[in-house]
């Protein structure tokens, strides 16, 4: 198939005279049989001996798709967030800490939603360790936290006080 994109001939056109290269040229174009695609293109210019004609090893990607993805992804991300913003009851994702010995010690929050925020009092919690929050956690409720975590429980309804 031969392709007659003016887009296209204006980068390669460098590539016939210098020693260019070109990374992630993006272009759109209705194609024949295909339709519209978003192409996404590489080109090196290929030294020559002086003999043979110039060359250009050219790579095309078709990310027609991804920007489809992307867009999908983004709208599964806002109803994820809404979700967690209207639920009743607290979420939290969070990260275990062990150590040595394989004893769960500390906990650091990645996620959180209001209604977690608002039942516990806790502030600014994404990124921060339980200790750090509440100095005064026992430590029973961390080695709770980590049993679940070891026995793949996909949820905890329990009251810690202070938290």
């Amino acid at each position: 198939m031969q392709w007659d994109i003016s887009a296209l001939k204006e980068l390669l056109e460098p590539h016939l005279h210098e020693n260019h290269y070109d990374d992630d040229f993006e272009i759109t174009q209705g194609l024949s049989g295909l339709g519209q695609r978003t192409l996404l293109l590489d080109a090196r210019r290929l030294v020559s001996d002086g003999e043979t004609p110039q060359l250009i090893l050219l790579a095309i990607e078709d990310v027609s798709g991804r920007r489809g993805d992307n867009t999908a992804r983004a709208e599964g991300r806002d109803r994820y967030q809404t979700l967690l913003e209207s639920i009743d009851e607290g979420f939290r994702v969070i990260e275990i800490i062990f150590d040595q010995r394989g004893k769960p010690v500390d906990c650091r929050f990645f996620e959180v939603n209001p209604t977690f925020l608002r039942h516990t009092g806790l502030q600014n919690a994404i990124g921060k360790r339980i200790w750090s929050l509440v100095p005064e956690i026992e430590e029973h409720w961390i080695g709770i936290h980590g049993a679940a975590i070891c026995a793949s429980a996909s949820s905890l309804r329990n009251c810690v006080p202070g938290v």
